[in-house]
């Protein structure tokens, strides 16, 4: 089948935590060698309210479809890590090194669910890190924090965008950023992006309740470029 449910993986109803369940199904369906490459592959995720400990790795053409923004919702109950975070083919994350060739992440799809920080804790990383990607389109996604509270929160990015590999338009490998129909509401910043990353389209989105809307700064004088808001 193309289209996979993240019940399939369970032999009980999906609830609680989900961690260790969604990274087992990512990688059985996204890292099995018994997939050709271009086998289009679709992770359902059911209508629901799960909790996500600890960060889950998204390797090249994953595609995560809930049932809709307030429908399906992962909540990050956990300080001090992202909720979903790219890696290349190999595994390999941003701080580790990550791969520029074939083996790079790339054409990776999340959409249709809400993203949310637990209240409890504080956490600087961000629900999201697009890390020398290629072609990630993130689409009508909510990023919010679960709180009984209306206001600016002092913690918190929806998505943040990083590159290390390459310096200009011909090397640079994260790239073809597509930010689409995604509400950001009581974060500290809605979209950070750091480094060498270039042709970021950030679109139709909404933004309520964040300190910072789009912060995009580098080391390097070339890059970031190419931001289309």
């Amino acid at each position: 089948d193309t289209s996979v449910n993240l019940q399939d993986f369970s032999q009980t109803t999906v609830s609680g935590d989900i961690t260790q369940l969604l990274r087992t199904a990512i990688n059985d369906l996204y890292l099995n060698v018994r997939y050709e490459d271009d086998t289009i592959r679709t992770l359902l995720l059911p209508a629901g309210t799960y909790t996500v400990s600890g960060v889950v790795d998204i390797p090249p053409t994953v595609n995560l479809v809930g049932n809709g923004r307030g429908i399906t919702t992962l909540v990050l109950n956990s300080a001090g890590t992202n909720l979903f975070r790219t890696v290349d083919k190999l595994g390999s994350h941003f701080e580790q090194g990550m791969q520029f060739d074939d083996r790079a992440n790339k054409d990776i799809v999340i959409r249709d669910m809400t993203l949310a920080y637990s209240g409890n804790y504080q956490n600087n990383m961000s629900l999201i890190s697009l890390d020398n990607t290629e072609n990630p389109k993130l689409v009508n996604l909510e990023f919010t924090t679960i709180s009984t509270l209306t206001q600016f929160v002092s913690s918190g990015i929806g998505v943040s965008v990083r590159g290390s590999i390459g310096v200009d338009e011909s090397t640079v490998i994260c790239r073809d950023i597509e930010i689409t129909n995604c509400k950001f509401n009581m974060l500290n910043t809605a979209v950070l992006e750091d480094g060498n990353v270039s042709k970021t389209v950030i679109e139709k989105n909404e933004f309520t309740n964040v300190n910072q809307g789009i912060v995009a700064t580098s080391t390097s004088s070339q890059m970031p470029s190419d931001i289309l808001v």
